[in-house]
């Protein structure tokens, strides 16, 4: 029985090894399960004359600034909202934005309930028609709430 186990030990042990190769490039690093070619490359960047950035209804706009090749027109946009405490990240909303040409030459809004004054994270995917993806970070701070 012995040898019948070290054969199906090594068996095992040769698949392990062929597993693991498979995941790594030929210098060792670790081979991504998609094709870096096809990732949105973009710089977020809050557009502050659409936004309402204070507490209570608010909104954040953004324009989609490309770094590598064009976007494309048939992006969708979602936006996750995390309000920034000390070095932790308290998660907030998960939306989808909507694209609104006419307000400052074209721009992604997301609306949400801010909740505190402070500083905000949002996770920006953006997904074009074709499947490419792209995620990126962009910070911003929120106001208090005007007193009447």
């Amino acid at each position: 029985m012995s040898a019948c186990y070290r054969r199906w030990g090594a068996l095992l042990g040769w698949l392990l090894a062929l597993a693991v190769l498979a995941g790594c490039n030929p210098d060792g690093s670790l081979r991504l399960p998609y094709d870096q070619s096809r990732k949105l490359k973009y710089e977020p960047v809050v557009v502050a004359a659409a936004s309402r950035l204070t507490v209570g209804p608010g909104a954040l706009a953004l324009r989609l600034e490309p770094t590598e090749g064009p976007l494309g027109s048939d992006l969708r946009v979602k936006v996750r909202f995390m309000r920034q405490i000390g070095n932790i990240s308290e998660m907030g909303e998960d939306l989808w934005a909507t694209w609104h040409p006419e307000a400052a030459g074209g721009v992604w809004i997301a609306e949400t309930t801010f909740s505190h004054p402070g500083k905000y994270r949002a996770d920006v995917l953006a997904i074009s028609g074709d499947g490419k993806r792209g995620e990126q970070q962009v910070y911003f701070d929120v106001a208090p709430a005007a007193s009447r």
